[in-house]
């Protein structure tokens, strides 16, 4: 027998060892080893082992216990020990756990918005399985700027169910927006209706609460409400059976209620009525090929491929849709597959039927967080480090008597642990109060609930454990490290290296904070340059009203010129869509384009004689559309010059031109250029059609006088209602509604705010602590400065040059990365404001004054001090 076959199992002996370095109560652990030679000798290797395995695990509970019962009368040691190093230090305790704190705060209340944005869609049972087709749209093409769309054909559901086993079912699923629905005497203006097969409830974890799935959306004229829209129409009332009107005629049943959706869907019904009855309403032929006009989701059965279906999915068109014949040649719209999970952050596309995220923004949210919690966490480092004088005499007695280095550092990181808890606890408040201002800034409604959210539980273990390790980890070590001697000497980390350190962190933390501060500029900087530029027509003064009511439509002149009669009404247009937001597009197609002409779209908006007026247009040539003109009733074009260019026609005035529909018109006009999209984006080719089908008009806009605006407003309202009475008069100012479109860039530019002056704060607060320390460690220094004939003013320059130096180095490693980050975010507009350099200099001044202004009240109490005070204080 080998030597090493006859030893015990490693793991066993590994436990017993560690059981022998404890008090007398495992000493006798020692006697197991030598019965187990003994019995190896007597009775075999393989008897003593049995015999050993059982020794070790009878002592492992005993041990156990006496391991939780030392670590809790340790961890309570610790407790006091922190307990008495607060009382002894107050404000450098009170800037730690604050500095902690804050930055807990934050960090958890991003995690908690990040966790809530990753769990979209996941709730479905079938998540993984689920898919929507969408479709990149062929060269040359775009929708509303995008080249990938949304919407496919309705017959593409059907047919894939027929033909590819794969695909288990299929729903299609199209909405409106801005319906009414009458119950009795009570009409409600609904935001959005969707229209859905009876196979969405197949796909989607979507659930009744009254009423049978299979049969509900069998009767078309039926429909679903949500929990809460049948409460809001019918109360406490059975509303099964009801009848609401759609629209002006249409009567549709309630056949079932839907369990409210799940807040983190990416997209949320609350009515749903069968997609057939959608082709009614629109009279759109749901058997085509051509039309593109609702969304497809799929359920793959399982062990199915989604790449595989992708690709045969083109075959479907090709054996069932006819070529479309564009100028240049034969192009095809290629489908692709999305999953479920993936819609809501990694999809943008043309028709999405939610406000969807961006991976970006969590990627950026997650990253200034953990900076921000990290700066926190330096803020402990920075002040313990300072204080290693004081320390490393307590250190040092205690390894006078005995105590060992792992004890040392077991005992500092404890103290971090008590330290991260009491931040924690705080912290907690902080996020209760905090919680509802958040939410309304991230626009969700997050809740903290630890006992029902798992997930949340082990997150903030791990940033308890992080923050912990971080913030103590260089403190216990370095500390520890002290030599008895050096200790007792208080030579600690006086030197050159201990400078170093806590001027690197201070440089770290600023490097950061002033890196958020310029980005705070620019980002301010740019909705301010939008907000002043000349974007080609007025914004100001326009009210503008959405059109729903059919009946107004029919009777849109006379509205019109009841409206222009008043004194303070300038100028009345109806168009379908607003000039800051134009998205249909048309082909060029005139009389003797030729063959082989390269395709591109082109943007068109359906206006009336009033337009030029209301929005303050100019044009470059020609003249304006006119009802003295019959001819501009039939069918009359005005090109914005962008469009002449690109089309290269020298003398446009009086070409032919044809619309969409197969009406050829002449242009008449040359408007000058517009940005009929937000800035992000280049002026594109595009034209307005005198339109008279008053189907195709969704706004009223009418240019109006200032200093009476709202009798103003009142007469139109009062207006409206003649010829509306049972559509609410619901209207916003042109203005508003152009600020709209850059609700991102406004959220970015406070989310900035917040994080610059949080990140700001917070280092300053670690700044306040050093400044004291300084200049509490000068403080013999100054009183031997001041006997000399040193000045107040020389001594604050002194105390406050060490670290507004380190502040001004910080500028030239936050400066590089904030010039790149910030020049990649406004390379995404097409006009911007230029990064200056004033910018950087502005906000190595705004950091510097809050760092001056921070430490000032320490260095002047330090300047101004008795030195005959000062000179007693050894």
């Amino acid at each position: 027998m080998t030597k090493k076959s006859s030893r015990p199992h490693r793991t066993l002996h590994w436990i017993l060892s560690r059981m022998r370095r404890y008090n007398e109560e495992f000493l006798w652990a020692g006697d197991i080893e030598e019965e187990f030679n003994k019995k190896t000798a007597e009775q075999g290797i393989r008897k003593a082992r049995s015999w050993y395995r059982r020794q070790v695990l009878k002592t492992i509970p005993s041990y156990t216990k006496y391991l939780i019962w030392w670590s809790l009368i340790m961890l309570r040691h610790y407790a006091v020990t922190a307990w008495r190093h607060v009382k002894r230090q107050k404000i450098y305790s009170v800037i730690n756990i604050a500095g902690l704190a804050l930055g807990m705060t934050f960090f958890i209340l991003i995690m908690l918005y990040i966790q809530f944005e990753l769990s979209f869609d996941r709730h479905n049972p079938n998540a993984q399985l689920i898919y929507r087709v969408a479709k990149e749209l062929p060269p040359g093409h775009t929708h509303g700027g995008k080249t990938e769309m949304v919407n496919t054909t309705p017959s593409l559901a059907p047919a894939l169910m027929a033909e590819y086993p794969e695909v288990k079912s299929a729903a299609r699923l199209s909405r409106r927006r801005n319906v009414l629905l009458t119950f009795g005497k009570n009409h409600y203006l609904e935001e959005e209706i969707f229209f859905a097969d009876p196979q969405v409830f197949d796909i989607l974890s979507i659930s009744l609460v009254a009423g049978n799935p299979r049969t509900a959306l069998g009767d078309p004229l039926s429909v679903l409400l949500s929990q809460k829209t049948a409460a809001k129409y019918f109360g406490s009332e059975n509303p099964l059976g009801k009848i609401l009107r759609y629209g002006d005629s249409l009567e549709l049943r309630v056949t079932g209620i839907l369990k409210n959706m799940p807040r983190n869907s990416h997209f949320i019904m609350d009515i749903i009525v069968p997609f057939e009855t959608f082709g009614t309403i629109t009279n759109l032929d749901l058997n085509s090929w051509q039309n593109n006009f609702c969304a497809t989701y799929l359920l793959l059965a399982e062990g199915s491929r989604p790449d595989v279906l992708e690709q045969k999915i083109p075959e479907l068109y090709r054996k069932h849709a006819k070529q479309e014949n564009w100028p240049g040649g034969r192009r095809y719209a290629r489908p692709f597959l999305q999953s479920l999970t993936s819609i809501h952050l990694h999809s943008d596309l043309d028709g999405e039927l939610g406000a969807n995220n961006d991976i970006k923004n969590i990627y950026l949210f997650a990253t200034i967080a953990l900076l921000i919690l990290t700066i926190a966490c330096i803020n402990y480092m920075n002040l313990t480090t300072a204080r290693s004088i004081q320390r490393g005499k307590e250190a040092a007695i205690r390894k006078i008597i005995g105590a060992q280095r792992h004890h040392l550092i077991k005992q500092f990181f404890g103290e971090s642990l008590i330290f991260t808890l009491a931040a924690l606890a705080i912290s907690l408040v902080l996020i209760h109060l905090s919680l509802p201002a958040f939410n309304a800034f991230v626009e969700r409604d997050l809740s903290l609930s630890l006992l029902i959210n798992p997930v949340l539980i082990g997150g903030v273990i791990l940033v308890v454990g992080f923050v912990s390790l971080l913030s103590g980890s260089y403190p216990a070590l370095l500390i520890s490290s002290f030599l008895p001697v050096f200790g007792l000497k208080r030579q600690g980390l006086r030197g050159q290296k201990g400078r170093l350190l806590r001027n690197t962190l201070v440089v770290f933390q600023f490097a950061v904070s002033i890196g958020l501060i310029i980005a705070t500029l620019i980002v301010h900087r740019q909705l301010d340059f939008i907000k002043k530029q000349d974007v080609g027509y007025d914004k100001d003064q326009i009210v503008v009203i959405r059109l729903h009511d059919q009946n107004v439509k029919k009777s849109l002149d006379a509205l019109k010129s009841e409206l222009r009669a008043h004194p303070d009404v300038l100028a009345v247009t109806a168009t379908d869509t607003l000039p800051n937001n134009i998205q249909s597009e048309i082909g060029p197609k005139w009389p003797g384009i030729p063959e082989d002409y390269e395709f591109f779209d082109i943007y068109i908006s359906y206006v009336d004689e009033g337009y030029l007026d209301v929005y303050g247009m100019e044009l470059a040539e020609g003249r304006n559309f006119s009802d003295e003109f019959p001819s501009d009733a039939q069918s009359a074009f005005i090109f914005n010059e962008k469009l002449v260019k690109t089309l290269q026609w020298e003398h446009p005035l009086g070409r032919e031109f044809e619309h969409w529909d197969g009406k050829i018109g002449r242009i008449v006009g040359v408007i000058k250029d517009f940005n009929f999209h937000s800035l992000h984006r280049h002026i594109d080719p595009m034209c307005l059609y005198y339109h008279k089908d008053q189907r195709w008009i969704y706004y009223l806009s009418a240019k109006i006088r200032g200093g009476r605006i709202p009798e103003t407003v009142g007469f139109m309202e009062k207006t409206w209602k003649k010829f509306s009475p049972e559509y609410p008069f619901n209207y916003s100012f042109f203005d508003d509604l152009f600020d709209r479109a850059y609700r991102l860039e406004h959220r970015l530019g406070a989310m900035f705010r917040v994080f610059s002056t949080l990140a700001v704060f917070i280092a300053c607060l670690g700044l306040f602590g050093l400044a004291a320390f300084t200049a509490e460690q000068r403080t013999k220094e100054i009183g031997v400065r001041k006997i000399l004939g040193a000045s107040q003013k020389s001594i604050f320059m002194l105390l406050s040059r060490e670290f507004t130096k380190w502040v001004l180095i910080a500028n030239f490693f936050a400066w590089p990365v904030a010039y790149l980050a910030m020049d990649k975010w406004l390379q995404s507009f097409a006009y911007r404001a230029p990064l200056a350099l004033w910018i950087f200099a502005l906000a190595a001044a705004l950091a510097t004054a809050v760092a001056l202004g921070t430490v000032t009240t320490q260095t002047l109490k330090a300047a101004s001090a008795n030195p005959a005070d000062i000179l007693r204080y050894e």
